[in-house]
């Protein structure tokens, strides 16, 4: 039986008016099913064209199995997050339940942070390789392009769930060294494990059209957007209109229509035009076939003057169907052709090569990009055979047998702790002690559990102790305090373990080498549980050590996290202010600042009980916001501290009071 892949994908080649991303999942897709790779797409973006059964049926047709991301299973509770997060933890679900070989995702759009956060840190996928391939990221498109975020609260999050699909892969991957070298120069920390490997391609078109080069006719080829150079293209042609007016007798564009300088392509066209007297004409609709079709037909000049591109298809399908073409000199264009055909994306050098086309195209011309070689590329890297992984932290673990101490603050909360306690006692990992303090409990009831409960769990390992009212922060200190592991989770007396919470946290520590972890939890309202097994309100999804968003909100996670003992003291513990909260969310913004490694577990290992009362929901949202920048003040120059009171968290709440409206 052949191996497994399945390519994760928001573009595709059919349901939607593909771009780059689409047609290299399509194109890969033909070339393993070619070699008897089963082969299976996950397509995750929008389906205009026709409905997902005509185009389950297409690709059945192609032997390749065709997914719909509206297919798969969703939980029936609330995730309470953004869009990209959710599809990226449907996707996980349903990667988990399947043994692919190769899973092949693209870093647009993240749709394998879950599912490689998932293999980091807990004990999915072992035997699955990850990769990602850099084609076009939301912060390389929005340079090439001069956009501003759309969303920025959540687009911030998304560029960084973008990087970090492209630092814990298993192999990082990208068509060309130009994405690298990009990457590298805008701050990125890409995995080591990388290679360059170029686009697959076939070509579709049988029939050879024998027709003389028509230098007079000038075709624009690719989207009609800012990136591509629409502006420069049409620039160069007013500007040669002027100098030699029958230098060109036809002006082509074929492109999907999209914007350029923030107006629509077709109008900015038209605008350019409207004082000069050309013959021009507009294509817009043609599908790639259409397009390479009409570009035989015509033997005009393709140009590509893109101002930021990476290896872009457009290029491929001209050298590959035999198109003269000429292109700008950027991204990883010059590692695709030959030199003579480029220019700089500037209306002067464009128009200087516009002006020599009968010099450039005097003799044959050979590029660098070969669909042979990068077919043998891929294939290579398919081939590869692995041996089944063995589990060694599993083997780790049952050596070492660690120490983790499960420490408990608790403060008139006796309706709540007898649940806890018998949560944490049913775990499968039992070399743990259980260390509850008890912070000057004043109700009458509270005091008789706590009690109770030292009564019921008096045995090893478990010990209860008093102290006089100090706060949650000063109760948790002095509860690590006394804690003999080398390993400390934090508990809340209110909050209810999963059997699993304490083996799922110390595996994922083990594994990952991170020194804090945090993790997923469903939420529950107060009263609504029953056998242990409260209906979930919704599940909270922490991605982990966003800085840049965890300004604006909790991304880190719940202080129910598991840190090693060492980094908690290095750290200084929770600071114990009396009148706000939110201090696990100033701990986990030290611990990251400090440059301590923390990460998210993506599984639910406990319940969190959503109280009124609790006391996050009765402090002061601007002390509590205060208390969280103070740790973003203690480690920036003062300018950055007046700029993050002064101008970035009331444009947040402006954006989020506008919203709510």
């Amino acid at each position: 039986m052949g191996k497994k892949v399945c390519i994760v994908t928001p573009d595709l080649v059919g349901p939607i008016k593909n771009g780059g991303v689409g047609t290299y999942a399509y194109y890969l897709a033909l070339e393993l099913t070619k070699n008897n790779y089963i082969t299976t797409i996950l397509f995750t973006g929008p389906c205009f064209n026709h409905n997902n059964k005509y185009w389950t049926k297409y690709y059945e047709k192609l032997n390749i199995e065709y997914l719909h991301i509206n297919e798969l299973q969703k939980p029936e509770y609330d995730m309470n997050n953004d869009w990209f997060l959710v599809k990226s933890y449907v996707i996980y679900e349903y990667l988990k339940k399947k043994d692919y070989d190769f899973v092949h995702f693209q870093e647009w759009k993240a749709n394998g942070f879950h599912t490689i956060q998932g293999k980091k840190n807990h004990d999915n996928f072992q035997n699955t390789q990850l990769t990602v391939t850099m084609h076009s990221s939301t912060q390389w498109i929005n340079q090439g392009m001069h956009w501003w975020n759309n969303r920025p609260t959540s687009d911030t999050k998304l560029e960084w769930c973008e990087r970090y699909c492209c630092k814990n892969c298993d192999l990082l991957i990208s068509p060309s060294k130009h994405m690298f070298d990009w990457a590298k120069v805008n701050g990125w920390e890409l995995n080591e494990n990388r290679s360059i490997i170029p686009y697959c391609f076939q070509n579709h078109l049988r029939t050879s059209l024998d027709k003389n080069l028509d230098l007079k006719h000038l075709i624009f080829f690719g989207r009609l957007e800012t990136r591509k150079g629409l502006e420069i293209f049409c620039d160069s042609v007013v500007y040669l209109k002027e100098v030699q007016p029958n230098l060109f007798s036809e002006i082509s564009f074929i492109g999907k229509n999209h914007e350029c300088n923030g107006i629509p392509s077709n109008q900015f066209i038209g605008d350019k035009f409207k004082n000069i007297e050309i013959n021009y004409n507009i294509y817009s609709n043609f599908n790639s076939f259409e397009a390479i079709q009409y570009l035989k037909e015509q033997n005009g000049i393709a140009v590509i003057p893109s101002k930021l591109d990476n290896y872009p298809f457009t290029v491929i399908e001209c050298i590959e169907n035999k198109i003269s073409f000429i292109a700008s000199n950027v991204g990883g264009i010059p590692e695709m052709v030959n030199k003579d055909i480029l220019f700089e994306p500037t209306v002067d050098s464009l128009s200087n090569k516009l002006l020599d086309l009968d010099k450039v195209f005097d003799e044959k011309i050979i590029h660098r990009y070969s669909k042979e070689k990068a077919s043998q590329y891929w294939l290579e890297l398919h081939r590869k055979n692995k041996e089944l992984v063995k589990d060694h932290i599993k083997e780790k673990l049952l050596h070492d047998n660690p120490l983790v101490s499960i420490c408990i603050p608790y403060y008139n909360y006796g309706q709540y702790l007898p649940q806890l306690l018998k949560s944490i006692s049913m775990n499968t990992y039992k070399n743990h002690e259980v260390i509850v303090v008890d912070d000057g409990s004043t109700e009458e009831e509270s005091i008789e559990v706590f009690a109770n409960m030292r009564n019921t769990y008096d045995k090893p390992n478990w010990t209860f102790l008093h102290k006089e009212n100090g706060g949650i922060g000063n109760t948790r200190n002095f509860a690590a305090e006394n804690a003999k592991g080398d390993y400390i989770i934090f508990m809340d007396a209110d909050n209810i373990a999963f059997s699993n919470m304490i083996y799922d946290f110390i595996y994922g520590i083990y594994k990952s080498k991170a020194d804090c972890l945090t993790c997923h939890y469903n939420v529950f309202k107060k009263y609504d549980i029953e056998n242990n097994n409260p209906r979930v309100e919704y599940r909270n999804m922490p991605i982990g050590a966003a800085l840049e968003s965890g300004i604006l909100q909790n991304v880190f996670g719940d202080a129910n996290f598991i840190i090693r003992k060492k980094v908690f003291f290095q750290i200084g513990g929770f600071t114990e202010e009396r009148t706000t909260s939110w201090e696990d969310y100033d701990f986990l913004i030290r611990l990251n600042l400090l440059g301590y490694k923390q990460d998210v577990i993506p599984e639910s290992l406990f319940w969190y009980r959503l109280t009124e009362d609790g006391f996050s929901r009765n402090t002061n949202l601007y002390d509590n916001q205060q208390r969280v920048l103070k740790a973003y003040h203690d480690n920036s120059p003062n300018y950055v501290r007046f700029l993050l009171n002064s101008l970035i968290l009331p444009l947040h709440y402006k954006y989020k009071e506008s919203h709510r409206k």
